[in-house]
């Protein structure tokens, strides 16, 4: 969200972040790839669960993302930035997707992605964002 956001006011932000939160939850159907969604379970449980716990649906660091329900394009087409570093992450992060073959990652994505997960679930371990995300968010 940075790129569009790094001109916005906390108060803006807050706002926003409001009106988001009252809209209704709408589970987008998605086709993931059943073989690879077993495999990338496989992934997560040998790379992705230190930091994404609970299969995807809470974070050990509040910085981090929940993956679990997310949209397979979205988590594609963030591996490509996060790979190719249009997108700045923390050094752990990137190091650790270095070290795991790329297909590997796209059969763990398929895991996040074909994951159903109800409103309360996903607000249940919504985390503030820290004064150090904010500062970076304008950067």
């Amino acid at each position: 969200m940075r790129g569009v956001t790094h001109d916005i006011s906390e108060e803006e932000l807050k706002r926003l972040a409001n009106f988001f939160a009252r809209q209704p939850y709408v589970r987008n159907s998605q086709p993931v790839e059943e073989a690879r969604a077993a495999r990338g379970k496989d992934v997560y449980h040998r790379v992705c669960n230190v930091c994404h716990t609970e299969e995807g649906r809470a974070a050990a660091y509040g910085e981090y993302p929940l993956l679990a329900g997310q949209s397979l394009d979205y988590l594609l087409n963030e591996l490509d930035h996060i790979l190719s570093r249009k997108r700045e992450v923390d050094s752990m992060k990137s190091g650790t997707l270095a070290t795991v073959p790329r297909e590997q990652i796209v059969d763990a994505i398929h895991f996040f992605a074909g994951q159903r997960v109800s409103p309360d679930e996903v607000k249940s371990y919504v985390v503030e964002p820290t004064t150090a995300s904010r500062k970076n968010r304008r950067k």
